[in-house]
């Protein structure tokens, strides 16, 4: 059965697996047997080739990554880290390789300053569109920078120096906290 809340998830309920899919990379959860069926079931009718099978048995893999994402089984539980080239390029797009960081991805805007409305030039607004929408491509696996990069996205259509500033603040905390790891 598809998913309700997006097409590329995917449930049988008879069997209790569940899969997402995303071009031809089929990620699936379900309990041993179950995956060797639909293993099986996927192999009938297509080219198959299966990476890992994470698990706690000594047979089962321990790591792999999915979509340059790294998984992780270990005896505390899945951990997840995302794609750490995005933090990576945009710390050394914005020139902050050897900046100094800070402890939070934005600032709330203080009433009484003016932010700077002058417009970016058009190879700049270039520059922070693509940044920015790296920023929020790795927010998906980041909780810690997803609000930051909501905010940065609203000034795709005519970025200004004040939005720019905003984009080097959200890559001065990637240089303070360039990797996060989910469990």
């Amino acid at each position: 059965t598809q998913g309700k809340s997006t097409p590329c998830v995917f449930y049988h309920e008879a069997r209790d697996i569940r899969t997402t899919v995303h071009g031809d990379d089929f990620t699936s959860l379900g309990d041993e047997e179950q995956l060797a069926w639909l293993r099986d079931q996927l192999m009938k009718r297509y080219d198959l080739k299966v990476r890992a099978v994470l698990g706690p048995e000594d047979h089962d893999d321990k790591s792999v990554r999915i979509l340059n994402r790294v998984v992780t089984w270990t005896d505390e539980g899945i951990v997840y880290e995302p794609d750490q080239r995005h933090a990576d390029i945009i710390i050394s797009a914005l020139g902050l390789g050897n900046g100094k960081g800070v402890t939070t991805p934005g600032v709330k805007e203080s009433v009484n300053t003016e932010p700077e409305t002058s417009a970016l030039s058009r190879d700049e607004a270039f520059q922070y569109r693509s940044l920015t929408m790296r920023g929020a491509y790795l927010a998906q696996d980041r909780p810690d920078i997803q609000f930051a990069a909501k905010e940065l996205a609203r000034g795709m259509e005519q970025p200004t120096k004040a939005n720019w500033e905003r984009l080097k603040r959200f890559g001065r905390y990637l240089v303070f906290q360039p990797r996060v790891v989910l469990m």
